[in-house]
């Protein structure tokens, strides 16, 4: 039986290690606070503030998700093994 895309993106992101989900959370926290102040101060001079936003967000959605994926999978696991009882 093939996988769905959507079982094949919970099955790579729960592989992912908790320092990996760190650095993956950091990464995008910083580089979307980087990407919109160097976005304003090439066109008016004023950053939009967003970047005040999107770094909470980051830090609040990308490890629950990893989370959530891990959980998935365990969970599927066991209702495999359960089925096979």
């Amino acid at each position: 039986m093939m996988k769905s895309d959507e079982a094949k993106t919970i099955e790579q992101l729960s592989k992912r290690s908790d320092h990996s989900v760190k650095l993956i959370t950091i990464a995008f926290a910083m580089g979307g606070a980087i990407m919109d102040i160097v976005c304003s101060n090439l066109t008016d001079g004023a950053t939009s503030g967003l970047w005040g936003f999107w770094i909470p967000f980051c830090f609040i959605t990308i490890p629950p998700i990893h989370f959530l994926c891990r959980r998935i999978e365990r969970l599927e696991t066991r209702i495999e093994e359960l089925s096979q009882v």
